[in-house]
């Protein structure tokens, strides 16, 4: 079975220091905030176990994958990490789920895939409540996948993550640049932002991307 290792840690308790991050609040207070759209009765206090409710570790079901960017690069640190910024993973809705959200809405983690550790690892910044019909026939669906969660630096819910047990894979992050977009026509809104296209072109960025889609 694969998984999704998702890092609840970078985020948890600390705000985002810059001002072009839209989530600048910690994981904790983006919580506290969503937790007031919750009825009383189906309200969990605690942040980790309504995470756990809803991205159940150890546990085999189905998650979409969405990745709004049109343009897409990886941004790489000067500690020889990489990112993939601003994907998207829904759960699929369970009963289970439905006894800790509001009628008619699921949840969704917002992060960015880092790459350059032993493993890809799928590091939460953000988290939302949407409603139900709010999805893309174009969502990369993702399934008999388990997640495997950190919230405290260097330990897991679930055993020792393997990078052969990941399902972020090179040649999986490297399908979701190429083919996972939320819109029909890609191409075409790419065309409407050519003159930011050929400025990241002619910083000799997203070259290879950028032919590939078109």
């Amino acid at each position: 079975m694969k998984y999704l290792y998702l890092s609840f840690v970078e985020h948890l308790e600390n705000d985002s220091k810059s001002k072009r991050d839209f989530y600048n609040l910690s994981l904790i207070k983006q919580y506290e905030l969503l937790k007031r759209r919750i009825p009383d009765k189906q309200r969990i206090d605690d942040f980790r176990v309504f995470i756990e409710r809803c991205f159940p570790p150890e546990f085999s079901k189905t998650y979409y994958l969405s990745c709004p960017n049109i343009l897409r690069e990886k941004n790489e640190t000067n500690h020889g990490f990489s990112y993939l910024n601003n994907l998207v993973i829904r759960p699929e809705k369970t009963m289970q789920m439905t006894q800790c959200l509001p009628e008619n809405q699921n949840i969704i983690l917002i992060g960015d895939l880092k790459e350059g550790q032993y493993i890809a690892t799928f590091v939460v910044k953000g988290i939302q409540l949407i409603d139900d019909n709010m999805k893309s026939q174009y969502d990369m669906q993702i399934t008999n996948v388990a997640t495997n969660l950190c919230f405290n630096k260097g330990y897991w819910t679930g055993h020792r993550p393997n990078r052969d047990e990941s399902y972020f894979t090179p040649d999986k992050i490297l399908e979701i640049v190429e083919c996972c977009f939320t819109i029909d026509s890609p191409i075409m809104i790419l065309l409407l932002c050519l003159p930011n296209i050929k400025r990241h072109v002619n910083n000799g960025k997203n070259i290879l991307i950028l032919e590939n889609i078109i």
